[in-house]
């Protein structure tokens, strides 16, 4: 999604400037599902620790598994009632 391209694209551009975090209890908001765990496992790693995504891939299952741990909340609406955008 673009929330976990802008975050690689900020780990791109900064090799040199050490770690950076979100501030404390940061929210990510989607405009659609997250396909795999690795989004959101980018996502926690620099300090978001709730996200808000729509349902629908094949893999959301590993996504809400990945975010039972105590440090993620994962709120989740149907793609086809809560997508940001259609086709």
């Amino acid at each position: 999604g673009a929330i976990t391209a802008a975050v690689g694209q900020l780990e791109a551009a900064s090799p040199g400037m050490g770690t950076w975090q979100f501030p404390r209890h940061a929210i990510a908001s989607g405009n659609s599902y997250f396909p795999s765990p690795d989004g959101v496992a980018l996502l926690q790693r620099h300090g978001i620790d709730i996200v808000y995504a729509t349902s629908g891939s094949e893999r959301d299952a590993e996504v809400r598994e990945f975010c039972k741990n105590p440090d993620m909340i994962l709120l989740q609406m149907p793609d086809s009632r809560a997508r940001g955008f259609t086709h």
